[in-house]
């Protein structure tokens, strides 16, 4: 399991290491395709409050739609956005806890919250395509500051499964092997930047 974790969080780095903030995101990297990840991130709705556009709203045209709102209020797909990426850190954050415990005495058990753990990684790469895409509009600097949060949480991610993988943080209780817990902790400081800043 950790070998498989361990494929989808390199290629989820790589993937994030090759977004360009200087522009936004259109749909491909290098011949992967990512429009289909941010078209169904785009549409979902973290917010219920949201109602039906009225009737007369509806009859507007598109130019007529597109006014300046106030500056503290944020488009639905900037708030769903930043929704996921808080989600996954603190998905991450708590999984990754579990992940070190029981890493360290069973491999097998270990390697099933390893899936835990991509699933956390999965929301901040679609959090951070998301921010990426015309339709947030997202400024430079901002897309530069999420591209650096969620790769150094996921390049935190990759360097805790692996110590697990290859078996230099297991070992037995109290034996004074600590790399797990310096990993995780790794993954904690990282994640708290990404999710309180």
């Amino acid at each position: 399991m950790n070998a498989e974790v361990l494929e989808s969080l390199t290629r989820l780095a790589d993937t994030l290491s090759k977004l360009d903030e200087r522009q936004y995101h259109t749909g491909t990297i290098d011949g992967d395709d990512t429009q289909d990840i941010t078209e169904a991130t785009a549409a979902l709705s973290l917010s219920s409050d949201q109602s039906a556009p009225s009737p007369n709203e509806q009859e507007l045209q598109p130019e007529q739609q597109q006014t300046i709102g106030y500056w503290r209020s944020l488009p639905t797909e900037v708030t769903a956005a930043y929704q996921l990426l808080a989600d996954g850190a603190e998905y991450i954050h708590a999984s990754s806890t579990k992940y070190a415990l029981v890493g360290k005495v069973d491999s097998h058990e270990g390697g099933s919250l390893a899936l835990e753990l991509r699933k956390g990684a999965q929301l901040i790469g679609t959090g951070t395509l998301l921010l990426f895409s015309p339709e947030c509009g997202s400024s430079r600097s901002l897309r530069h500051y999420v591209k650096q949060s969620s790769r150094a949480v996921i390049s935190s991610l990759l360097s805790l499964v692996r110590v697990y993988e290859d078996g230099s943080a297991r070992g037995n209780p109290n034996d004074g092997n600590n790399v797990g817990a310096q990993k995780t902790g790794a993954v904690w400081s990282a994640c708290d930047a990404l999710r309180l800043k």
